[in-house]
C-alpha cells in the first residue's frame, strides 16, 4: 500500500523532445485542439482519402489542407471577435433558426447554404454577377458579425451595395456546393 501511495497523483508522459517537464504537458494539454482542427478537416472541409506517390505532391496536398484550415479558423475568430466586440451574445444561424453563441465554420456554411452566386465572365472580366437565396436575415447577420466599424457608418449609400459587396467577399471564402 505504501508503495501505489507514493505514485498518487503522478502523471507519466513519455516524450523524445529536449522540452522540460512542464513545457511537454503544457502541450500535452493542447492536443485536444489539436485533434479538434484534424476532425474538422476530415469533416466539415470533406478531406476524402487521396493516393499520392511522390513527396512534393503530399506536401502540397497537405500545404493547402492547412491553408483551408488556416481560413476557416481565422474566419471563426474573426466572427466571434467582431461579436464580442458589438457585444452580441448569440446569432440565430443553426438550422430552425436556433442560436448559437460560437459560431463554428460549419454553422456559417449551412446558414448560407441556399446563397447561390452566378457569374458571367468575358475573358478576365466579369460582365454580371448575381446572387440568389440571400435573405433579411442573412444581411442582419452580415452586417452585425462581419462588417468592420467603418462600413457600419452612415455614408449615404444606404448600406444595400456595402451588406452586397461584403456578402460576396464572404461567399468567395464559404466553401459552398
Amino acid at each position: 500500500m505504501e508503495a501505489a501511495s507514493k505514485t498518487d497523483g503522478i502523471f507519466p508522459l513519455i516524450t523524445n523532445t529536449s522540452l522540460k517537464a512542464a513545457e511537454v504537458l503544457e502541450h500535452y494539454k493542447r492536443q485536444p485542439f489539436l485533434e479538434k482542427r484534424i476532425y474538422t478537416q476530415k469533416s466539415v472541409l470533406e478531406i476524402a482519402p487521396v493516393y499520392l506517390k511522390k513527396t512534393h505532391r503530399i506536401e502540397a496536398i497537405m500545404f493547402l489542407y492547412f491553408v483551408a484550415l488556416m481560413i476557416m479558423t481565422l474566419m471563426e475568430r474573426s466572427i466571434r471577435a467582431n461579436m464580442a466586440k458589438r457585444q452580441i451574445e448569440k446569432v440565430p444561424i443553426l438550422p430552425q433558426g436556433m442560436n448559437t453563441r460560437k459560431p463554428t465554420w460549419d454553422n456559417i456554411r449551412y446558414f448560407f447554404r441556399n446563397v447561390h452566386r452566378s457569374e458571367i465572365t468575358s475573358g478576365a472580366e466579369s460582365v454580371q454577377v448575381e446572387i440568389r437565396g440571400v435573405t433579411t436575415l442573412h444581411k442582419e447577420i452580415l452586417s452585425r458579425m462581419c462588417r468592420p466599424a467603418s462600413m457600419n457608418a452612415s455614408n449615404g449609400t444606404g448600406g444595400g451595395g456595402q451588406a452586397q459587396k461584403m456578402l460576396l467577399i464572404i461567399f468567395r471564402e464559404l466553401n459552398h456546393k
